[in-house]
This record gives structure tokens, C-alpha cells and sequence, in this order.
């Protein structure tokens, strides 16, 4: 999982550095403004994927979450400006560049939002799936355990029939020898099938 995490970042700042080096404005940011914020959306993508979402996104708490979502965004347009001064950017705060640095980190915010779907989802098969199998085993060994009593109890009755010496001595053996198949071959596998 964090070598697709790192590929995926590696083919992000790629794609951003492409589209800041076609970037001919005369007012473009400085390179430096690109560095910083693509950093920072890691770091916010990693920060409401892992911090904010799994504390608040609950029952319970979901409605605090979309202030906090708010309140993220609020921050990330001042930050920006900070980072673009710091940068010490040709940039102009126009009302256009001001939808530019407020918007970019809605989808890194929406992607943290996606991945924790994601990864409860995939949690929540493997848990189901492992209660399956659980519940698979202890049927398994039930019907093991009442194989095993049903062959004891026709062991004694082929006793008791050698005993008398009755004619149901044989037809019993070959049951006994049925049930005895039945529990060496057949009681292993996966599925039990009631007759």
C-alpha cells in the first residue's frame, strides 16, 4: 500500500511540474509556491484521511464533520496566500487566482474522504468473511463430533447383534463401513450436505 501511495504522489507533483513549466503567464507563481502547496495537500489529504475523518465521521459525530471540512478549506485558502508570499511570488491576488488557491484542496480532501470509504469497506468483507469461516469451522467439527458419536453407538450395537448371533450382523457391518468412509473422506470438506 504506500508504494502505490508514493507512485501516485510522484505522478502527481510530475503532472503539476508539466503544467507549471507550460504555464507561460506573465504572472504565473514561483516555482517555489508549487513545491510548498503540493506538499501541503499531501499533507492535508494524509491529515483528514487519518485524523479528522475516522474521529468524526461517525454516527454520532458526522455533523461536526462538515464544519470541520469547512473549517479546513478556510484554512487552506490562508495558508495558500501565506505560502505564496513566502514563496515570494510574482503572483497577482486577482479574483480569478483567488478561486485558484481556494479550490485545490477540495479534491485532495474528497480523495481522503474516498480512501477511507475504501479501505472500511475492504475491512468490513475481511471481518465477514472471517466470521464465515469461523462459523464454517465449529459446523465442521459439530458434524465431525456427531459422526464420531454415531459410529461409537453402531460399534456397540454390531456388538451386541455378534453377541446374539443375529442374522443382521452383515447389512450392520455394511453400514458401519459406510458411516466409517463417510468420516475418513467425506466429513473433511468444505460443505455438509443435510439429507
Amino acid at each position: 500500500m504506500p508504494g502505490i501511495h508514493i507512485l501516485i504522489w510522484l505522478l502527481f507533483f510530475i503532472i503539476t511540474a508539466l503544467i507549471f513549466k507550460w504555464n507561460k503567464t506573465k504572472h504565473r507563481p514561483a516555482p517555489k509556491f508549487f513545491l510548498y502547496t503540493n506538499v501541503y495537500h499531501i499533507l492535508l489529504f494524509y491529515f483528514n484521511a487519518y485524523y479528522v475523518f475516522p474521529r468524526l465521521a461517525t454516527r454520532k459525530r458526522w455533523p461536526l464533520y462538515i464544519p470541520a471540512v469547512a473549517a479546513l478549506i478556510a484554512f487552506s485558502y490562508y495558508f495558500e496566500i501565506f505560502l505564496l508570499q513566502l514563496a515570494d511570488s510574482p503572483f497577482q491576488l486577482t479574483e480569478l487566482n483567488h478561486r485558484i488557491i481556494f479550490f485545490p484542496p477540495i479534491p485532495f480532501i474528497i480523495a481522503g474522504i474516498i480512501l477511507q470509504v475504501i479501505q472500511r469497506r475492504m475491512l468490513a468483507e475481511k471481518m465477514q468473511k472471517e466470521q464465515q469461516a469461523e462459523r464454517l469451522a465449529t459446523e465442521l467439527n459439530f458434524y465431525a463430533a456427531r459422526s464420531a458419536l454415531i459410529f461409537y453407538l453402531n460399534m456397540m450395537t454390531i456388538w451386541f447383534i455378534s453377541k446374539a448371533k443375529s442374522d443382521l450382523l452383515e447389512p450392520s457391518l455394511m453400514k458401519l463401513s459406510d458411516l466409517l468412509r463417510y468420516m475418513l473422506y467425506e466429513s473433511g470438506r468444505r460443505q455438509i450436505y443435510r439429507g
